[in-house]
């Protein structure tokens, strides 16, 4: 979204969009983290082979929040994210449109032969660029709930 407006000098997203994305990104990744069932054997572990007593693993504040699988999931999600929205935005009115139009001078609303107003083709682009990032991000949502590799469960 900095990339486009910097470059157009615009965003690709109106305000109320920008509202779904939040109330989609907060509301709907709370849910799936309260709905999490609690698995009292992730967060125990034996000190030794011999001693069978569980130990209650703590977090040190040395440890690190982000480790790295975590670092390649985010990573690879990003890259994933900026080249496909990259594309839409940048070379959708070549490939969803008859005749291609100036991503910076078109409007949003265009007025017809009767005096009404419309959705020009750029709005309907910004709109394709809005529904491919959310469900870019519920996918993501569902992956992200599993990140240790030896839980192969992938959304695919």
């Amino acid at each position: 979204m900095v990339i486009t407006s910097i470059s157009l000098g615009r965003s690709p997203f109106q305000v109320l969009q920008l509202l779904w994305i939040n109330l989609i990104m907060d509301t709907l990744g709370a849910i799936a983290i309260c709905t999490e069932p609690y698995e009292k054997a992730k967060f125990e572990r034996q000190l030794t082979q011999e001693t069978t007593v569980p130990v209650t693993y703590r977090v040190k504040r040395s440890d690190d929040t982000i480790n790295a699988n975590l670092w390649r999931s985010i990573l690879c999600q990003f890259t994933y994210q900026l080249l496909s929205l990259g594309v839409l935005v940048y070379f959708g009115c070549f490939m969803f449109f008859d005749k291609p139009f100036n991503l910076i001078t078109t409007p949003i609303f265009v007025k017809d032969e009767k005096g009404v107003s419309g959705p020009s083709n750029q709005m309907v682009l910004d709109t394709i660029v809005f529904h491919t990032f959310v469900l870019m991000c519920l996918f993501n949502q569902i992956n992200c709930r599993v990140i240790t590799p030896e839980d192969n469960i992938n959304i695919f």
